[in-house]
């Protein structure tokens, strides 16, 4: 007999073997069974996935928020502001300074309102001549 069921096998086509496959019924009932079986799993997990949209939902809010404030506040300055400092020389990279008469032409600029200018001063303020220079009480400007 082993012979003869050799020879029927070798007769026949070979036929690939396919795994078994899960209708979609079939998944549902096997789905389901774990959610019905662990309800408070099923509960905590919801529970936990609202809590991270939520907070998502307030990051952005806040965020939004934050920028809208800000946006209102600078809308308050006005956007008509320029501050000129010196900077470096370009070729030199030498630290350079602004002319003595550069209030006078930046008033001479169409659309300018008013000028301002401000400056160091390397001194401090006493409230008397008397008081020494090395005492360092005094206000600095």
């Amino acid at each position: 007999m082993g012979a003869r069921t050799k020879s029927r096998a070798a007769g026949k086509k070979a036929r690939k073997l396919s795994p078994p496959r899960l209708g979609p019924r079939d998944v549902f009932h096997v789905g389901s069974a774990g959610l019905r079986s662990r309800p408070m799993r099923v509960f905590l997990s919801a529970l936990g996935i609202a809590i991270g949209i939520a907070t998502m939902i307030a990051v952005v809010g806040i965020s939004s928020s934050s920028q809208a404030k800000l946006l209102q506040e600078l809308d308050k300055l006005g956007t008509n502001m320029l501050v000129a400092t010196p900077g470096q020389s370009m070729f030199s990279g030498q630290d350079t300074t602004l002319p003595k008469d550069a209030p006078g032409m930046i008033a001479r600029i169409d659309g300018v309102e008013s000028v301002g200018t401000t400056g160091d001063v390397k001194e401090s303020v006493r409230r008397s001549e008397n008081i020494p220079k090395e005492e360092t009480g005094g206000i600095a400007l």
